[in-house]
């Protein structure tokens, strides 16, 4: 609902294979600069804006949220939504009334990203919390221990305002006379009505009954497809907003880093693609979703299933590649040894395990704990994320390997930890 009511500097488009080309001005004039050094975005605002009431959308009622988000990314109380890219500002200021700069501490990739989450709060409602171009951390602080804030809401910017509130039943939308935007045209609704329902069943009993006219979120989870699955023709079906992603610690911090030289084997990155080549997203997928994986009605190769709205039929499996996977990482000076994938420093990679009286011992800070005996079937502490083969992480050059049921302890970090056993076939 948010979306409705509140409209963002920018949009982002759902097609996510445009890349920044997806982003488009919505209350904002333009998409904005940046810097050369990537330290500094300017944000170009757009002063034919107005509020609900028809009060002028200003620089101060932008910078009221940027003072707010800023604030709660160091001390966020009791109101923890906020924007993870807040904790990456190290400041913002007014260049003049239709300008806005924001200074990163460090070059910052996803500015595109925070702006499709930048909207302005009316200061002219909240007195308390933004006055004379000054934010009041305590006033805002009060303002969001208000249960009113979030419910009843004097001015928006969005397509549409609220006309009225009930907990836990209903809030209605009308309208908004004054909303323009860069993008966006005006909407042709003159009111939208959200309704609470008991249940997921409620919900789609509703839907069937013709009591509502759009449910969200429907067939998300495996046992509600069967529920839906013949409403498939009403299911709107259209491109996700969300990435699927794989993050790697680069860092002289990351917790491999001092088992490799003081240097994170991700900081190369040949071992990032190599993981990312052997990673397998049927296991992934069958395990979020709790499906089989060769159930043809409800896998998929994407992190939602077929019937979701964000589902997209059009994106292609991303290619796995094990044997290429295993060639980078040989590439890059870590190679197996006794079958077990070593750092460069021919170390093993499941971090320091040694063996003592035919055991394998952790240096960890409780060395009455052990590891087991390193047998072919305990040597891949992450192979529960591994395809058939179990990626990179295999024992030797075996084309495939199968799970069984026993969980050994086996050495990962500074301490053991149960993982399955793999048994090479």
């Amino acid at each position: 609902m948010t979306a409705l009511v509140f409209s963002a500097c920018l949009v982002q488009l759902p097609d996510l294979r445009l890349g920044p080309a997806g982003f488009k001005p919505d209350q904002c004039q333009r998409l904005p600069d940046e810097a050369a050094d990537l330290m500094t975005t300017t944000v170009h605002l757009d002063l034919a804006r107005k509020w609900s009431d028809g009060q002028p959308v200003t620089a101060d009622d932008w910078l009221f949220y940027l003072n707010l988000i800023t604030d709660l990314a160091t001390d966020p109380g009791d109101f923890p939504a906020v924007p993870q890219s807040a904790s990456h500002i190290a400041s913002f200021a007014e260049v003049d009334a239709a300008t806005i700069t924001i200074t990163w501490k460090t070059p910052y990739a996803f500015y595109l990203n925070l702006l499709s989450a930048l909207y302005p709060l009316p200061v002219h409602a909240y007195p308390q919390a933004f006055s004379g171009g000054q934010y009041n951390s305590a006033g805002a602080h009060m303002l969001l221990a208000d249960p009113s804030f979030n419910t009843l809401l004097p001015v928006v910017n969005g397509p549409f305002t609220e006309q009225t509130y009930t907990a836990d039943s209903q809030i209605v939308t009308t309208r908004n006379p004054n909303y323009t935007s860069s993008f966006f045209q005006t909407p042709t609704l003159d009111k939208i009505v959200f309704s609470v329902t008991g249940s997921f069943d409620d919900l789609i009993a509703a839907y069937r009954g013709g009591q509502i006219g759009l449910a969200l979120d429907v067939g998300r989870l495996a046992h509600e497809i069967p529920k839906v699955i013949d409403l498939s023709p009403q299911v709107a079906v259209s491109p996700t907003t969300l990435a699927e992603t794989m993050m790697f610690n680069q860092r002289v911090v990351a917790p491999n880093a001092s088992a490799n030289g003081g240097a994170s084997l991700f900081a190369d990155a040949s071992v990032r693609k190599a993981f990312s080549l052997a990673f397998n997203h049927c296991t992934t997928v069958a395990g979020i979703l709790a499906v089989d994986c060769d159930d043809a009605n409800v896998f998929t190769s994407q992190m939602v299933t077929p019937i979701s709205p964000e589902y997209a039929p059009h994106l292609a499996l991303p290619a796995e590649a094990v044997h290429t996977a295993q060639s980078l990482l040989d590439a890059a000076g870590y190679h197996l040894l006794n079958g077990v994938r070593t750092y460069q420093d021919s170390s093993p990679s499941w971090r320091k395990c040694w063996r003592h009286s035919g055991r394998a011992t952790s240096r960890s800070r409780s060395p009455s704990r052990s590891c087991p005996p390193a047998t072919s079937s305990t040597r891949m502490p992450m192979a529960a994320r591994w395809r058939r083969g179990v990626g990179v992480l295999r024992p030797s050059a075996i084309t495939t390997s199968r799970q069984t049921t026993s969980t050994p302890l086996s050495c990962r970090a500074i301490r053991c930890q149960a993982q399955p056993t793999w048994d090479s076939t």
